[in-house]
């Protein structure tokens, strides 16, 4: 039987008013999510903590809790490994989880997505990339193969003997096999005459094909990283290395092999830092959210300490720096958590705090729920 508080709470959520809710603690955040999740209307909902292993432990509490349909709509989206910087390139499959999720976003689609704050500081490539990348194969195109390798290649998918990891391809006769990390299983695309056949999902470990009852018609196959290796975008992006070098006290050196680099279509350790020379602008997944989406920042004190001190790490990382990353300045690739925070309130928000917390937005509706345990779940579960 649902409490008057929660009734109460769950009327202010239908009006649209920004929510302040304290004793949210243990598995209640999840609980309260499946609520909002059932009234959203197909709300795309932005769930923001404060590390990752707090974000991976509300999203496997929200697989406990929800309801099927709104399950199937979980999505989680991941920090970066590896700050800019430091010479080191994040993990391939995780960065392409982002910018797979990017595309989701892209289908209007809602989702309810799960994310560390130091995964939404971080800056995107722009929306107007999503839409204009995308390579779409279908049953009977007819397709040149040595343009599709070229393609794979441009979009940062490895070449590899056999195909085990998302975000690879291999090639042997009129055989494609390739993994978009979009996908559960890699796929086996046959070509006949340069036309393709068949389109079949394979076991990456068998490499047999899977007893599927039908074959795909069509799939999408999005780049892995946040920009592709064109002769264009690297031209572009040379361009934009020279306005940035002029700015900073990179050696003469540096700055050549970094064009050189560039100019034969080498993907460096580090390459991710220079994602603002591969586009006119960035963006943050705040951008790529529907209107009138709901954001639900959980534990609200702690995930802006967090914020804060991401950026100054990052901010202190750039001014410290004596690599040819040195160019980029941090506000390129993050964003400060307190102008984050005030995007936010383009949409319905709603935080979660575990006890009574003063925060400086005073136009939030308060709630006080008293969850001190997962205990209290019980009564109402």
């Amino acid at each position: 039987m649902m409490n008057s508080s929660l009734k109460q709470f769950l009327m202010d959520l239908n009006q649209g008013k920004n929510l302040l809710v304290d004793g949210v603690v243990c598995s209640a955040s999840a609980y309260l999510v499946e609520k909002i999740a059932a009234q959203a209307n197909e709300k795309t909902i932005l769930l923001v903590t404060s590390t990752p292993e707090t974000a991976r432990q509300l999203f496997d509490d929200c697989e406990v809790f929800f309801k099927h349909e709104n399950a199937k709509l979980l999505r989680y989206f991941p920090a970066p490994d590896v700050l800019p910087y430091t010479q080191l390139s994040p993990n391939a499959i995780e960065w392409a989880e982002r910018i797979d999720l990017l595309f989701q976003l892209r289908n209007h689609k809602p989702l309810i997505i799960v994310a560390p704050i130091a995964a939404l500081l971080r800056k995107l490539p722009p929306r107007s990339f999503i839409a204009d990348v995308s390579a779409i194969v279908r049953v009977g195109d007819e397709i040149n193969r040595e343009n599709f390798i070229e393609q794979l290649n441009e979009y940062a998918y490895e070449e590899v003997a056999l195909v085990e990891t998302p975000g690879s391809f291999a090639k042997r006769g009129a055989i494609v096999d390739i993994w978009p990390p979009s996908k559960s299983f890699p796929l086996r695309i046959e070509l006949e005459e340069n036309h393709i056949q068949t389109i079949k999902e394979f076991h990456p470990n068998s490499q047999r094909s899977r007893n599927s009852k039908e074959n795909l018609q069509e799939v999408q196959i999005p780049p892995v990283r946040e920009f592709i290796f064109t002769d264009k975008t690297r031209q572009e992006a040379i361009e934009r290395i020279h306005h940035f070098a002029d700015d900073s006290n990179l050696p003469a050196r540096e700055h050549r092999t970094l064009v050189e680099n560039l100019r034969a279509g080498i993907a460096f350790s580090g390459i991710n830092t220079f994602l603002p020379a591969f586009h006119s602008k960035t963006e943050t997944l705040l951008d790529y959210l529907p209107e009138q989406s709901i954001i639900i920042t959980d534990q609200a004190i702690d995930t802006e300490d967090v914020g804060q001190k991401l950026f100054t790490s990052v901010s202190d990382l750039y001014k410290n720096c004596c690599s040819r990353e040195q160019i980029i300045p941090a506000n390129l690739l993050y964003d400060n958590f307190s102008d984050w925070q005030l995007k936010t309130f383009k949409h319905q928000c709603i935080i979660f705090n575990g006890f009574a917390a003063e925060l400086p937005n005073n136009n939030l509706a308060k709630h006080t729920l008293n969850f001190s345990s997962n205990a209290d779940l019980k009564k109402l579960v």
